[in-house]
């Protein structure tokens, strides 16, 4: 199960009124205590939630999330039967859908049990800002120690938690950005090579050209012509090719970019300007060269 939220379980088995017996939806429950949705703000949608007031009614009640209601087909849940981990609960009320794991993965119907003693963490909200929070971990480890000397004070921060589930994707992201930068340093450097070579072979035309009279911006041209329509070529390749690759692993995110041919056009657009800009020189320099140079020995 993925980082999230509290003390979270999963389970297939919810039954209610009118549910087909074919189909198989995955529940995620969680088990709470008090004050569980004023401190994550979430908000009443029907009915009422648990309640410190109330507590010892609650053994048998449950709250749940919007899309478990859409998904259970009740217009208004309230007092509603349902059945898991072998017993009856009645719906309590229900709350607006929140993500609790990252947004990687979709929405998922949730049911909130009242069971304090069963939660693995006291979930606290820090209304201090950054620079406040050492005074306050220092004060909640001063009140933990006059209620449970014997236990270790340990905690984390929910931001991390959830942060650590993107760990994955950051590492990928600096992998490919260090691929793609040698990528462009090689084409760079072979972009250099292949104008080099053919400023080489071209020496006596373009010393020729000149001579009759042809402009310096005309040799230019014709010399980062044949380079960029190398650079297009590869272009046109490349587009189905990344396009398959970035719709494949976008697939692994719930919400996600839809790619769109301006993202295309702009990439192809600087691999232009940066193959422009690696053959300009060598190309600029050929032309300009004397032809005396290369026409001494003809």
């Amino acid at each position: 199960m993925p980082p999230g939220i509290g003390s979270v379980f999963a389970t297939q088995s919810v039954h209610w009124d009118g549910k087909d017996p074919e189909q198989k939806i995955l529940f995620h429950g969680h088990y709470v205590g008090d004050d569980f949705f004023k401190t994550y703000g979430m908000k009443i949608l029907k009915g009422e939630v648990f309640s410190p007031l109330k507590s010892s009614s609650f053994s048998d009640s449950i709250v749940i999330s919007d899309s478990a209601a859409r998904i259970m087909g009740y217009e208004n849940p309230i007092g509603k039967r349902v059945n898991f981990a072998d017993k009856e609960w009645t719906i309590l009320g229900v709350v607006n859908d929140i993500h609790i794991f990252s947004f990687q993965y979709e929405l998922e119907p949730v049911l909130f049990v009242y069971r304090p003693e069963r939660s693995r963490y006291i979930e606290i909200k820090l209304d201090s800002g950054i620079e406040a929070i050492p005074a306050t971990l220092s004060f909640i480890e001063k009140k933990w120690k006059e209620y449970s000397p014997d236990s270790p004070f340990e905690y984390f921060f929910l931001e991390d938690i959830l942060n650590k589930s993107y760990d994955n994707v950051h590492r990928n992201s600096q992998i490919f950005r260090c691929f793609a930068l040698l990528a462009i340093l090689i084409s760079c450097l072979g972009l250099f090579g292949l104008v080099a070579h053919s400023a080489e072979q071209k020496t006596k035309e373009i010393g020729i050209r000149k001579v009759l009279g042809a402009l310096v911006r005309s040799l230019v041209t014709l010399m980062i012509k044949e380079s960029l329509v190398l650079v297009i070529a590869a272009n046109l390749i490349a587009w189905p090719v990344s396009c398959f690759i970035m719709k494949t692993w976008l697939a692994n995110f719930a919400y996600r970019i839809n790619l769109a041919w301006p993202v295309f056009l702009l990439s192809s657009l600087t691999g232009l300007a940066i193959a422009l800009l690696t053959v300009s020189f060598q190309s600029i320099k050929a032309a300009t060269a004397n032809p005396v140079d290369s026409l001494r020995y003809e």
